[in-house]
């Protein structure tokens, strides 16, 4: 009876939604693909979960020049040869510049 029982035990089903982190697939038995900083996946299909600033089917690509945000979808608004951070899209300014965009000059 107890034999039985241990292999019931090992037939379980484990919902995908129960699948940790890194895992996916029925009974969890599939590891993602994604990226090492980007380890979080679909728990039924293990497509990736970009975070801010990724694009890509493993998450391992910065968004380009001038881009920003969840898949890359937004436009970068710096201006004055500010450099946009891609995960948030805020400007970094460059000497002599100041403002959320980059857009007013210090010398004035």
């Amino acid at each position: 009876m107890h034999e039985k029982a241990r292999t019931s035990l090992t037939n379980l089903y484990v919902p995908p939604s129960a699948c940790l982190p890194g895992t996916f697939g029925l009974n969890c038995n599939q590891v993602c693909q994604c990226s090492e900083t980007n380890q979080l996946c679909h728990p039924v299909s293990g497509l990736c979960y970009c975070a801010p600033g990724f694009h890509g089917p493993k998450c391992d690509q910065i968004c380009g020049e001038g881009r920003y945000g969840p898949n890359c979808g937004s436009e970068c608004q710096c201006e004055n040869a500010g450099r946009c951070i891609p995960s948030t899209g805020a400007c970094e300014c460059p000497a002599g510049f100041i403002g959320a965009r980059c857009n007013i000059s210090e010398s004035v």
